[in-house]
């Protein structure tokens, strides 16, 4: 009886233990991880750098793309339709003397020639009437045209500087002798002219070689040289896009002679060579300095072959003592532009 039981509760025993063997045999084997569904950190750090990567070549198509796709801005600037002249200066630019100076005179002339071109130019002439140097600068200041559109700037001044000593002096000897005084008044005839000149020539000869009119003239020469920076200064701030043209001053009176009542010849033109060509000194050597083009004048009137000023007194055609020059004078004077604006 006692080893049946014992044998019962042996077997009872033995099988609880195989029970609790088997169940921690499952339970190890549930615990243990699914290999094939886990993901290694390596592979999840690899993945995300490639969506980094994805993601940013993504952007960086898409930002080529948005700046392929902005418009193109050109950094040429449209030309200009119309080119714009300035001129100052005295009454060579003005066009005095002429019969119909918007015409006539050379600053009008060249516009007509340059717009034969094919292109619009436009002019506004500022010259002023008896100035000299000393008025650049007001004349500038009113020049309301004058301004960041102006594509060229003509100079014409510097003869007043001479000859408003020149007709002082001139006026000073015929105001010394009532015979003389149709020479002031403009009342003489063209052949009282040549006869009052002649009697006149000695009193002529002494005022012109005189040290009153030597200190006079080149007083104008040395103010000519002082203005010339000022205003070529003021014209550039005014103007900073424009081209500056300077024409020399030509001698109106070239080969005229006095002659004299002991039978000698004074030659006023030469006299007159010797103080503008100081003067032209003066407008050739700041050229160098203050970068404007010269226009040479004084020469091409020296080697003209046809009368080119007013004035007369050789006996040929109508005497006259004026300075300025006549339609052919102008009209080389236009000449001598066009070729150094155009070339």
């Amino acid at each position: 009886m006692k080893k049946t039981t014992f044998i019962k509760s042996l077997a009872s025993l033995l099988t609880l233990l195989c029970l609790l063997l088997c169940g921690c045999g499952n339970a190890a084997e549930n615990s243990t991880p699914d290999k094939s569904n886990d993901i290694s950190f390596e592979e999840s750090h690899d993945k995300s750098e490639e969506k980094t990567s994805e993601a940013s070549a993504v952007t960086a198509a898409s930002e080529e793309s948005d700046i392929s796709e902005e418009p193109e801005v050109s950094d040429v600037k449209p030309q200009k339709e119309t080119t714009k002249i300035a001129v100052f200066g005295d009454s060579i630019a003005y066009g005095y003397g002429l019969a119909d100076r918007e015409t006539e005179a050379f600053p009008f002339l060249l516009t007509a020639s340059l717009r034969e071109t094919g292109k619009d130019f436009e002019c506004e002439n500022y010259a002023v009437n008896g100035h000299t140097s000393a008025d650049m600068q007001s004349d500038i200041s009113a020049a309301d045209g004058l301004d960041e559109s102006t594509d060229i700037v003509i100079i014409s001044i510097g003869a007043n500087n001479l000859l408003g000593t020149a007709i002082a002096t001139f006026s000073a000897v015929a105001s010394s002798d009532p015979r003389f005084s149709p020479l002031l008044d403009g009342s003489a005839s063209p052949d009282q002219l040549i006869a009052l000149l002649s009697q006149m020539s000695d009193a002529l000869k002494e005022a012109f070689t005189s040290d009153p009119f030597k200190v006079s003239a080149l007083t104008g020469i040395a103010q000519l040289r002082a203005d010339i920076p000022s205003f070529i200064s003021q014209i550039r701030a005014k103007a900073p896009n424009a081209k500056l043209y300077y024409q020399t001053v030509y001698n109106p009176y070239k080969g005229v002679t006095l002659m004299l009542s002991d039978g000698s010849v004074f030659d006023f033109g030469k006299m007159c060579d010797e103080y503008i060509a100081k003067l032209n000194d003066e407008i050739i050597e700041a050229a160098s300095k203050l970068h404007y083009t010269l226009v040479d004048v004084y020469s091409a009137f020296e080697s003209g072959d046809v009368r080119l000023v007013n004035c007369n007194i050789s006996g040929d055609g109508i005497p006259s003592i004026d300075p300025h020059p006549n339609a052919d004078g102008h009209a080389l004077i236009a000449a001598l532009y066009g070729t150094a604006l155009l070339g």
